[in-house]
């Protein structure tokens, strides 16, 4: 696995040598830092960045929040701000950053800034795509499209397979092991020969069953070891 590749936007040389300093102790690797807007915008372009340390004062003519505003709009990487000035928060907040820090600060706080802010972009992101997919199923001579976080569960019935939805059931002609196929997300699960659940639905879970928006769903036998393994990593978490 690659270390987290880190760019530094900070007009003071001495402080920027500081942050690189921190930063490779905490085991990240650092890319050449920029002193300018011009420098973080080539930085920004010749560098593959996992996040961007950005001061909001820059010594040119746009700061730190312009080049946000930008970081949003091309490159979609996680940022925080570095600001020797709390008043700064107001302004910058709109360009959501996920964490700010007042200079001078603890290499500690840089680190645990760090984390944080890179396991809150990886949720947001997880979460993003998963809103974000969807899948195709025929009814008929017409093919409907349905976002898979709509869906609650899927259960087979003979030949046809309902498949309900937070809005409405559809009934489509196919089987439950295709549909499991066509679905592929990890969010899903099938627990029983005729289920197949969104596991993001579950209000309670029986020895043998589950309930999902009041309906009780059956827990089969065959699937009974994969769905303890499931629960004991959401209990762990």
């Amino acid at each position: 696995m690659l270390p987290i590749k880190i760019g530094i936007v900070e007009d003071e040389l001495l402080i920027a040598e500081s942050i690189s300093i921190a930063l490779e102790n905490c085991g990240y690797q650092v890319a050449e830092p920029a002193n300018t807007f011009e420098a973080a915008l080539q930085l920004l372009q010749q560098e593959k960045l996992d996040l961007i340390l950005l001061d909001i004062n820059l010594k040119s003519e746009k700061d730190g929040i312009d080049l946000a505003e930008i970081i949003n709009q091309k490159y979609k990487i996680p940022f925080i701000f570095l600001s020797g000035n709390a008043l700064s928060v107001d302004r910058a907040k709109k360009t959501n950053p996920l964490a700010f820090l007042v200079k001078p600060f603890m290499q500690e706080n840089l680190f645990a800034s760090i984390e944080v802010c890179l396991y809150n972009y990886n949720i947001q992101k997880s979460q993003n795509d998963f809103l974000s997919k969807y899948m195709f199923v025929k009814d008929k001579l017409t093919y409907i499209k349905i976002f898979l976080h709509q869906i609650l569960y899927i259960q087979s019935n003979h030949v046809y397979v309902d498949i309900y939805t937070t809005t409405r059931k559809i009934v489509v002609r196919n089987s439950i092991t295709d549909i499991l196929r066509e679905v592929n997300d990890v969010n899903f699960m099938q627990v029983h020969r005729g289920f197949i659940i969104n596991t993001n639905f579950i209000e309670q879970i029986h020895l043998h069953y589950l309930i999902i928006n009041n309906t009780e769903i059956p827990i089969g036998k065959t699937y009974e070891d994969q769905f303890k393994i499931f629960l004991n990593q959401k209990t762990k978490n």
